[in-house]
């Protein structure tokens, strides 16, 4: 059901390209939302190959260098006043030094990670199938469901249901374009700055203004 809600969103985001790009060119519209979905996947592939190497080499390197700061940062909680505080602080700082200690690999675990591997990789098929499928066959599944009303309010229902789907993918694009724009400028900041880890810094800010009012905050917080 997650799927299916994230997938209708998105094609609610991509359906007002559809239209436009069709009424700019003589194709039919199985043809437009094949070139919409290709410049779609071709966006999010050429960012991933783009972005997700450089995070996750950053990401490795500070995972290296994370635990003599961790450590520096457990001498200090030490000092802290009240030692309620300090104590709570020093706790918090031991919990991440001991998720991060190096251990032999376990059967049981890599087994677990391949599964969770393929079932991330089927739920992305799986949600791109939902959001082709939505695009190509969303008239025909309106009038279906709309098939159960009375004639006399068919046509009130089909005018909410269009503009709910109106105003959800303007919502959609415009929190992309949002997340977009604050990703590239924190991660031009940072690189400017000269912080360390500044492309994965900058994808963290990203993700995070996907959250309501806390968003900022949190993408600012590492």
């Amino acid at each position: 059901l997650v799927l299916v809600f994230i997938a209708v969103l998105l094609a609610s985001a991509l359906e007002p390209l559809v239209g436009r790009l069709r009424g700019a060119l003589p194709l039919p519209r199985a043809a437009t939302i094949l070139l919409v979905y290709a410049a779609f996947l071709a966006l999010v592939l050429v960012i991933a190959l783009l972005v997700v190497p450089a995070a996750v080499n950053q990401f490795n390197d500070l995972a290296v260098r994370l635990p003599p700061f961790l450590e520096r940062a457990r001498e200090r909680a030490a000092t802290i006043e009240p030692r309620a505080l300090s104590s709570s602080i020093s706790a918090i700082l031991q919990l991440v030094q001991s998720r991060l200690a190096p251990t032999a690999p376990d059967p049981e675990q890599v087994v677990a990670f391949g599964i969770t591997v393929a079932e991330a990789l089927a739920a992305v098929a799986s949600l791109l199938a939902i959001v082709f499928f939505w695009l190509t066959e969303h008239a025909r599944l309106q009038r279906y469901v709309l098939a159960f009303l009375p004639a006399h309010r068919r046509p009130g229902a089909r005018a909410v249901w269009n503009d709910i789907e109106a105003r959800l993918g303007g919502w959609v694009r415009g929190q992309l374009i949002l997340m977009g724009t604050v990703a590239v400028a924190t991660t031009i900041a940072y690189g400017l700055l000269g912080l360390e880890a500044w492309v994965l810094l900058g994808v963290i800010a990203g993700l995070a203004e996907a959250i309501p009012i806390l968003g900022p905050v949190l993408g600012a917080v590492p």
